[in-house]
C-alpha cells in the first residue's frame, strides 16, 4: 500500500517597526565569522539572517538575536531556555526527551516520525533534522538567532514558523581562551571552557569542551530517589585554514553525551477533576491513589523510573572563496544521532502498568552552495543579491515497544473487556507490542534573493526557492501479545511522498533614520512530511 501526502503550506503578512531599543535585546552578539562582511561599527549587532553578515537594524526580519554575554547572564543552557530572551519562541516535551517541540508565535510542533518540525534549526549554518538533536547544552557560542514567521526563501523546508541559528565560536588569531564554572541546589554544576591556539598566519584551532549535570529536583513516594537527573559531556574542536588572502576554510567536528533518567515532572492537575472524577480513578486503581493535593510540591506519588542515553555527531565544513567583490561558500554537513530511552510508567500512576524501550537513529548530510555578490557596486550601488543550491539527505529510524508491568492486564485490560484478561497474562509481557519506523529523505532546492534601492532611503526585496522532496518509509507494527490490538493494531504501511514546492518572500522596507526600520513583508514556507 502506497500513501501520497501532500504538503501544508503557511503564509504571513507581517508589519514591524525596527528600532535602536531592538537592538538591546541582541547586545554583544560578535561578527560570525572572519570572512564575512562585518559591520560598520564593530560595537553594533551583527546579524547574518540573510545569509550575509548586517547591522541587525538594516535586515527587515522579526528577529532576536543574542550574544553570550546575554544568554550568560540570562541562564540560557539549551534550546529550551531561549524564551527568556526570545518573546514568542517557547518549547514542550513529553516523558520522552527526544520528544522535543519548539514553537514561534504558538505555531511548531514535534518532528520524531514522519512528521517534520515546524521551526528548523541550525547550528553553524548546518541543518538539524531533528528536533531531539537540538536538546543538548549551548556552550562556547557567539550568537543566537531567532527568525520568526515563514523562513522558506532562504532557509527552506520546516521552516514554516521560523528559525532558530546558533553559531559556535570558531579559531581566532591570538592565543587565549577562558574557563566558567557553576554549582547550584540539587547537585546542578557546569563546568565549560575553550581554548584558541593561532598556529602560525594561515592555521588558527580552537577547542571547546562541557561538562555538567543535575540530581533532579522531583521525588517521587514509591522509592525515596530524585528524578529528571541528565549529565553531560560535549567536546568540540574547529581549524581554521587560510592558505591565501581569498580562502578561508573552517572544519568543525562536535561529540555530545547526554545520559540520564530522562524523566520529566508530570502529575495530574487537581483543577481538571470533579469529585466524581476522583472517586472513580481511586476505585480504578484500588486506593492507589496519584499525588493530586499539590501541583508545585515537587513529589508525585507516581512510579518513575527511566534511562536515557543520547549521542550525537557532527563534521561540518565552512569553505569560502572571494572572486574579487563576489563571494562563493561551500557549507558541508554530516551527523549522527543516537538516542536509546526506556520510561516506566506511561500511564503515570502508582501502579507498575506500562514500559516504553524506545530507540532513534539519524544519518544526515546537507551540502549547500552559495553566492553573494557585493552589496555596493551593481547598479550603482542599488542592488544585491544571493543565490544558493541545496541539497539533504536523512535515513532516519525509529523503534518503541511496550513491556506490560504486573498492573497492566488486572487493571487496564480488565477496563476494556475482563474477558481478555486471561490472554493478556498468557500472552508475551515483555515486547507486548512492538512499532518499528524507517525513512529515507532526499531534498533538493534552489534559492535566490535580490535587494533593489528604489530610492535613498526606500528597497524593495523578492526572493523565491523552489524544492523538490523525495521521501520513502515503512511503518510496522505487530503485537506478540494479542490483547494489544486496542492500544495499536498490527499494521505494515509502506508510505511514499513525492512532493515540489516553490516558496517566496516581497519585502519593502523604508529606513527614515540610521537605527529605525519600517517594513511589510509577504512570506511563504512549507513543512515537508
Amino acid at each position: 500500500m502506497v500513501r501520497r501526502i501532500r504538503a501544508g503550506s503557511v503564509a504571513a503578512v507581517s508589519l514591524i517597526a525596527l528600532a535602536s531599543a531592538h537592538a538591546a535585546a541582541a547586545q554583544d552578539a560578535p561578527p560570525p565569522a572572519a570572512t564575512e562582511e562585518s559591520a560598520e561599527d564593530s560595537g553594533e549587532v551583527v546579524v547574518i539572517a540573510q545569509k550575509r553578515s548586517e547591522r541587525l537594524q538594516d535586515v527587515p526580519i522579526s528577529i532576536v538575536a543574542v550574544g553570550p554575554e546575554r544568554l550568560q547572564a540570562s541562564k540560557v543552557d539549551s534550546v529550551s531556555d531561549l524564551g527568556k530572551v526570545a518573546p514568542g519562541f517557547t518549547t514542550a516535551r513529553s516523558t520522552q526527551a527526544t520528544n522535543t517541540k519548539m514553537y514561534i508565535r504558538g505555531i511548531g510542533g514535534g518532528g520524531n516520525y514522519a512528521v517534520d518540525p515546524s521551526v528548523a534549526a541550525f547550528v553553524d549554518d548546518a541543518y538539524i533534522a531533528r528536533p531531539g538533536a537540538v536538546i543538548g547544552s549551548l556552550y562556547d557560542v557567539s550568537s543566537v538567532e531567532v527568525l520568526r514567521g515563514p523562513q522558506g526563501t532562504l532557509f527552506g523546508r520546516n521552516a514554516s514558523a521560523g528559525a532558530v541559528s546558533i553559531r559556535t565560536n570558531g579559531p581566532g588569531s591570538t592565543f587565549g581562551g577562558y574557563i566558567n564554572g557553576e554549582y547550584g541546589n540539587y547537585g546542578a554544576y557546569k563546568l565549560e571552557g575553550a581554548v584558541n591556539l593561532p598556529v602560525n598566519d594561515m592555521i588558527s584551532i580552537r577547542v571547546a569542551g562541557l561538562a555538567s549535570g543535575f540530581n533532579g529536583f522531583a521525588r517521587t513516594t514509591i522509592d525515596p530517589h530524585r528524578y529528571g537527573y541528565q549529565d553531560q559531556r560535549g567536546i568540540r574542536g574547529s581549524i581554521r585554514l587560510q592558505p591565501t588572502d581569498t580562502i578561508t576554510w573552517t572544519i568543525r567536528l562536535d561529540h555530545l553525551h547526554t545520559y540520564g533518567d530522562g524523566q520529566a515532572q508530570l502529575e495530574i492537575d487537581p483543577r481538571s477533576l470533579t469529585t466524581t472524577a476522583i472517586a472513580n480513578l481511586t476505585t480504578r486503581l484500588r486506593g492507589n491513589i496519584p499525588d493530586i493535593t499539590n501541583l508545585f510540591d515537587r513529589r508525585s506519588n507516581n512510579i518513575v523510573d527511566g534511562d536515557l542515553d543520547d549521542k550525537q555527531t557532527g563534521l561540518t565544513s565552512d569553505f569560502n572563496l572571494e572572486l574579487g567583490d563576489y563571494k562563493l561558500r561551500l557549507i558541508n554537513s554530516a551527523r549522527q544521532w543516537r538516542n536509546a530511552q526506556t520510561d516506566l510508567d506511561l500511564i503515570q500512576t502508582p501502579l507498575p502498568m506500562l514500559q516504553r524501550p524506545a530507540t532513534f537513529g539519524s544519518n544526515a548530510q546537507s551540502h549547500e552552495l552559495q553566492f553573494l555578490s557585493p552589496t555596493d557596486q551593481l547598479l550603482g550601488g542599488r542592488l544585491s543579491f544571493v543565490a544558493g543550491l541545496y541539497y539533504f539527505r536523512e535515513r532516519f529510524t525509529a523503534t518503541e515497544d511496550y513491556d506490560m508491568r504486573p498492573e497492566w492486564c488486572n487493571t487496564i485490560v480488565r477496563l476494556v473487556s475482563a474477558a481478555l484478561v486471561p490472554a493478556c497474562v498468557a500472552g508475551p509481557q515483555d515486547n507486548a507490542s512492538r512499532f518499528a519506523y524507517s525513512q529515507v529523505t532526499d531534498s533538493y532546492a534552489i534559492y535566490s534573493q535580490a535587494t533593489l534601492k528604489i530610492l535613498l532611503k526606500l528597497e524593495f526585496t523578492a526572493g523565491g526557492r523552489y524544492t523538490w522532496d523525495d521521501r520513502s518509509a515503512v511503518y510496522d507494527v505487530f503485537n506478540p501479545n494479542t490483547t494489544m490490538f486496542f492500544v495499536r493494531a498490527n499494521e505494515h504501511t509502506l508510505l511514499a511522498q513525492d512532493d515540489d514546492r516553490f516558496n517566496y518572500r516581497l519585502n519593502l522596507a523604508y529606513k527614515p533614520t540610521r537605527d529605525l526600520m519600517l517594513f511589510a513583508t509577504h512570506s511563504t514556507g512549507y513543512k515537508a512530511g
